[in-house]
């Protein structure tokens, strides 16, 4: 009897190991392909302005507006990033700005891929993407690139693909698109998609921290240099002055917690933050090309 109770623990235990490895997350596997890449060479960080808004309200911007409460808003120029990191290894972009079907609600207009182009890129160049938070002008342009591997939270794609669609108030704002939620889950059956759970080191010295408030499981990028780290906040930081004045974002989908602690984490990072959408962007860094500016080497 002693002897068949052991072998009911041995296949019980079996079990749950194999039950285990089946639902373990997807980040489970990323973690341990980070963590062998090995030493790896940051060469360079760039913005790259595709476009511009012109007539963005005041309180998206600002929660409640700038003053609070005011009566008269004025509109916010806003300018369209999206962001590529270079390494001896990797060609990152962060991002990748929106497609053609949008560019009229941006003045002037230029193609990701024309974008890449001004640094001698190609869209088979680039073998990574990291995606901060689905909405449309910060994944639009996915249909460019049909060869890298991309990077998601998964609490981001879960609001896209199942929180999202069930409200019909988010599904008539645009803010996600259903075609943002068919783009993702068709790169998932690919296998072109990666869904994270948490913070990663993704490449060594190229690490995801989830911050969520602007959209849950919102990501921002944070690149060590040797010197301050870059912090790619994309619209953890909307405006610079978000972060200066202590005015989260007007706009979220998360919770508001969480939206004023994505900025007092990205200040205790003491690091050189890069705003998602602030015109200051190209005229704090050094302008290397047309709309491009490098943020590092500094």
């Amino acid at each position: 009897m002693a002897k068949l109770h052991s072998s009911k623990k041995f296949v019980w235990l079996a079990s749950v190991i194999l039950g285990l490895t089946a639902i373990l997350p997807s980040s489970f596997g990323a973690t341990l392909a980070a963590n062998q890449t090995g030493s790896e060479t940051v060469k360079a960080v760039y913005a790259l302005k595709y476009g511009e808004f012109n007539s963005f309200p005041n309180y998206g911007v600002y929660w409640m507006g700038e003053p609070r409460f005011a009566t008269n808003q004025s509109a916010i120029p806003v300018f369209m990033y999206f962001w590529l990191i270079q390494t001896d290894q990797h060609n990152i972009l962060v991002d990748t700005g929106t497609g053609e079907d949008y560019a009229l609600r941006y003045a002037p207009y230029v193609s990701p891929v024309v974008m890449l182009s001004r640094l001698g890129l190609t869209p088979a160049d680039i073998d990574t993407i990291i995606i901060s938070h689905p909405h449309f002008d910060h994944v639009d342009g996915l249909k460019s690139f049909s060869t890298a591997n991309i990077y998601l939270q998964r609490e981001a794609y879960r609001f896209l693909t199942e929180v999202a669609p069930a409200s019909a108030f988010i599904r008539d704002s645009g803010f996600p698109r259903k075609q943002d939620a068919m783009t993702m889950m068709e790169l998932m059956w690919n296998g072109r998609l990666q869904l994270l759970d948490g913070d990663i080191e993704l490449f060594s010295g190229i690490s995801l921290v989830k911050v969520d408030g602007h959209h849950p499981g919102h990501q921002i990028t944070v690149v060590q240099t040797g010197a301050k780290p870059v912090v790619l906040a994309s619209d953890a930081v909307h405006q610079y002055v978000n972060l200066e004045k202590n005015l989260p974002m007007g706009l979220f989908q998360g919770d508001f917690a969480d939206l004023a602690r994505s900025l007092e984490t990205i200040r205790r990072m003491n690091g050189v933050v890069v705003a998602g959408h602030d015109p200051q962007v190209m005229t704090r860094f050094r302008k290397v090309h047309d709309d491009i500016v490098q943020i590092f080497p500094y």
